[in-house]
């Protein structure tokens, strides 16, 4: 599954907030006056709903206007980072995260966003030097997140160990986090491991929507096991809902090499 990110960059996760006309004044006082400070939060937050959205351009028009207004406004910094690597501007990536870290030394959230993109740019030593950070701070509520990324990264230098026990400590932290339940019957079902791998994907199914990704785990596993109703249902639904992606591809050579 996808490396995680967090565009929001509180300790906490936020509700999608409302949407904000920028260009309104704001109330100060008896009297509406234009304050750019808060224009530029208005802006930031809907830049990062616009990411969400895959709205690239719109989203960084926002950006850049929340940071005209004020730049030292961090969530459009952070955010801003994040639009320019999927544009694959990595010197404005970095501009942008250095400023963050600036603005906040110790934002948690800052650091995991970080350690992920240097983790996504192969720089893995630095990568765990600024996971850490993300984990000292006592305030931060999303651990589960950190843990989780710190595996997915260890995945990208085939490092399966520490990844499945960065796992397992998410889900200390979160039992019902789906993307660290999903990387633990993955790899479980990968080492042949299938009773684990069956343990950790009905955890899974519980609490989150099966992918293309997650259904082709689920027709493995009911495939070790012999559970063939089991197996041609994932199959019929991989099939029917993702009939153009790899997985379905793989589901299908798969049957082919089987028959």
């Amino acid at each position: 599954m996808a490396a995680l990110i967090q565009v929001s960059c509180s300790s906490s996760p936020k509700q999608p907030p409302r949407a904000i006309n920028p260009a309104s004044p704001v109330l100060s006082g008896n009297d509406y006056k234009y304050d750019p400070e808060q224009a530029a939060v208005a802006n930031a937050r809907l830049g990062v709903e616009y990411m969400k959205q895959g709205r690239y351009k719109v989203a960084l028009a926002k950006l850049k206007k929340a940071l005209e207004q004020d730049d030292n406004n961090h969530e459009a910094h952070v955010t801003a980072a994040l639009l320019y690597e999927q544009l694959g501007q990595l010197d404005v990536t970095n501009e942008h995260f250095a400023k963050a870290l600036k603005l906040r030394p110790k934002d948690a959230s800052t650091h995991n966003n970080y350690a992920s993109y240097l983790c996504r740019q192969q720089q893995f030593a630095l990568a765990q030097e600024h996971f850490k950070q993300a984990m000292k701070d006592p305030l931060y509520d999303t651990l589960e997140l950190v843990h989780t990324n710190i595996g997915l990264c260890a995945l990208r230098f085939n490092q399966t160990v520490q990844a499945r026990e960065s796992f397992e400590t998410a889900l200390k932290d979160n039992p019902d986090f789906s993307t660290a339940l999903y990387q633990l019957a993955e790899l479980h079902e990968q080492k042949g491991e299938i009773n684990q791998a069956l343990q950790y994907f009905e955890r899974y199914e519980k609490v989150a929507p099966h992918t293309a990704q997650t259904l082709w785990l689920g027709v493995r596993i009911a495939r070790a096991l012999g559970q063939r109703d089991r197996e041609a249902n994932y199959a019929f639904l991989l099939k029917s809902n993702y009939p153009n992606t790899e997985f379905a591809r793989l589901l299908g050579l798969s049957e082919q090499n089987r028959y």
